[in-house]
């Protein structure tokens, strides 16, 4: 999506949104819904506040994520929903070599050596 924005911290506002996009955490003709993860790029205190009352229903940042190398957060949801503003920030930071982990950038450069020769 362009933007996770909600304009107040009303739940009922964020219910409306599910709605309106069909995203459907709390399906009543499944036995649990769908879990939703919002990822963007900064929190926004109005979602977070929208969304505390509803257990399947996550928030966080793509710094988050990566700062704990944290994908069990995004394959452990049915949905994600993603902002504009978090797909060009996971872009910067996959982009950096300088900013991945030690052991990952050890084995970029042992993989590149061993298509080279």
């Amino acid at each position: 999506v362009n933007s996770i924005n909600l304009p107040s911290p009303k739940t009922q506002q964020l219910l409306s949104l599910f709605s309106h996009h069909s995203w459907d955490p709390l399906a009543d003709d499944k036995l649990l819904g769908n879990s939703l993860l919002f990822l963007s790029e900064v929190n926004d205190k109005n979602l977070t506040l929208a969304m505390r009352n509803l257990k399947r229903v996550h928030g966080l940042t793509v710094q988050e994520i990566f700062d704990e190398a944290d994908v069990y957060n995004i394959i452990g949801h049915e949905k994600v929903v993603i902002d504009l503003g978090a797909v060009r920030k996971l872009e910067e930071l996959l982009r950096e070599p300088s900013v991945l982990p030690r052991d990952l950038n050890i084995s970029l450069v042992d993989k590149k050596a061993e298509e080279m020769g």
